[in-house]
């Protein structure tokens, strides 16, 4: 017989949060945290997106992963 484990709702929405407060950290201190060098500006700022579309992806998954639990054998 197999059952299927979820996380409680507290685990995931502390989670989901977590990953959104990187997420909107990352994007609100961004203009500080790039370098005033106009030429890899670009990159900077570029890095900096995708690490907090990282997070905002992270965010997603966590709030919707369910954890399963391996049937054992018998």
């Amino acid at each position: 017989m197999e059952s299927e484990m979820t996380d409680c709702l507290g685990c995931r929405i502390m989670g989901t949060v977590s990953f959104l407060a990187c997420s909107g950290y990352t994007l609100y201190h961004r203009p500080k945290l790039t370098p005033t060098i106009s030429a890899s500006s670009l990159r900077w700022r570029q890095a900096l997106n995708v690490i907090s579309l990282g997070f905002l992806g992270a965010a997603v998954y966590r709030w919707n992963m369910t954890i399963h639990k391996r049937p054992t054998a018998q």
